[in-house]
């Protein structure tokens, strides 16, 4: 239901330390501008950058969405992060959105093992130099959860819409046609704010809904000359979330993908014949670790502005830990599995990293490591599991990491 109102001690040895320190250091973009991310005015002023959250400040997904007429409401000026860099692939072709359907599961049967698939049949055997071979574990059809820009409830004014029509499931899209200049998104709740870049091409893009039910800030800016940007929308909204767990089952502007996306049809792959959830985090974990390489090139190149893109992490075989996190949350969400990427602070040296929550309905054991707990979040870390030996004992220790940020 939406209405307008206008208006997070390391115990590792030194050399995993060091280790850690080494992939982690440059494992995100640096930021530009000061910390502060909350600086508001009546006139354009100097933009202030918050290190934690700008610091994956991304580059605008393309999208095309139905609008609504707009409602005025009253401008002011806000405070953003400046620099912008996109991904040089595009995930899929884009296309106007259709109403989603959640994943369903069958329980067809086949096995547990979530290691690297082989490229023989399952069930291949050889007798006296011929043999017979049983069909593979059967893949269900895909079906993903699609955001949708209906058009039953749209704010804005200048070109700027907002579309609220599904707030409910944890979403809103977001488009300004009309500018050529670098725009801003700045979403706020309870004195925590969210800033992303906005595309100027006038495509909606999705950006999720992370801080529960209640009343939303919702600020579009422009910028005006260096580091000022000027508001030109904005205004609150209340919802009032179905449940705690759809927002992370959506594709959004970090976790981007479509029932035609590679890493959707991987992840389909790799789960045929799995019968639990934990079955299936297991055999996409595990393909994660053992075929995404750490990318310490683009590690030591990668700019503010990084927008991760898991089809290409998929092909190349290598990122950032942003990518791997990513990557694995498309991958678990296109199965049903609630997966929030976190961006936050690990110890000793509070270095920006990016990682994983995952939610499960059931309880055990999988073979990186990891005890799931009944109807909780779990953190995973794909990043450090792919990594040397050494660094795996710095996984699943709560004290070591410090979320800020959810996705």
């Amino acid at each position: 239901m939406i209405r307008s109102t206008k208006v997070r001690s390391l115990s590792v040895l030194c050399a995993a330390c060091f280790l850690a320190s080494v992939l982690l250091s440059s494992c995100v973009p640096a930021v530009d501008g000061p910390k502060d991310a909350s600086s508001w005015g009546s006139s354009a002023t100097a933009f202030q950058g918050s290190s934690e959250q700008g610091a994956f400040s991304s580059g605008g997904r393309e999208y095309e969405g139905t609008s609504a007429p707009s409602v005025s409401a009253e401008d002011s000026q806000y405070a953003s992060q400046t620099s912008r860099q996109s991904s040089p692939h595009s995930s899929q072709s884009r296309g106007e959105f259709s109403a989603g359907t959640s994943s369903s599961r069958s329980s067809s049967k086949g096995t547990g093992d979530g290691a690297k698939p082989s490229s023989k049949p399952a069930g291949t055997s050889s007798k006296g130099g011929g043999g017979t071979s049983a069909k593979p574990p059967a893949q269900r059809p895909i079906s993903v959860k699609t955001p949708k820009a209906s058009g039953s409830v749209v704010l804005g004014k200048g070109g700027t819409s907002i579309d609220a029509s599904n707030g409910a499931e944890g979403y809103i899209m977001v488009k300004h046609t009309g500018s050529s200049k670098r725009l801003k998104l700045q979403i706020k709740k309870d004195g925590k704010t969210y800033s992303y870049d906005l595309n100027n091409k006038g495509n909606y893009e999705v950006f999720p809904l992370t801080m529960g039910s209640g009343s939303y800030s919702v600020m579009v800016a422009e910028n005006i000359a260096g580091t000022k940007y000027s508001v030109l929308y904005n205004t609150t909204i209340s919802v009032k979330l179905k449940d705690a767990l759809t927002t992370y089952l959506y594709p959004s502007q970090y976790v981007w993908f479509t029932a035609s996306s590679k890493a959707v049809k991987k992840s389909y792959e790799l789960c045929a014949g799995k019968n639990t959830e934990l079955e299936m985090v297991q055999a996409v974990y595990s393909y994660i670790i053992q075929n995404i390489k750490y990318d310490k090139k683009k590690a030591a190149t990668v700019t503010s502005g990084y927008l991760p893109d898991a089809d290409e992490t998929l092909s190349s075989g290598k990122g950032i830990c942003f990518d791997y996190a990513a990557l694995l949350a498309v991958m678990l969400r296109a199965q049903g599995i609630p997966t929030k990427l976190v961006k936050g602070k690990v110890a000793p040296n509070d270095i920006s990293h990016a990682w994983n929550m995952v939610y499960v309905k059931e309880k055990g054991w999988i073979k990186v490591g990891f005890t799931f707990q009944a109807k909780t979040w779990t953190r995973m870390d794909p990043t450090f599991s792919a990594s040397p030996s050494g660094l795996t004992d710095f996984i699943g220790n709560g004290k070591n990491y410090t979320g800020l940020y959810e996705y």
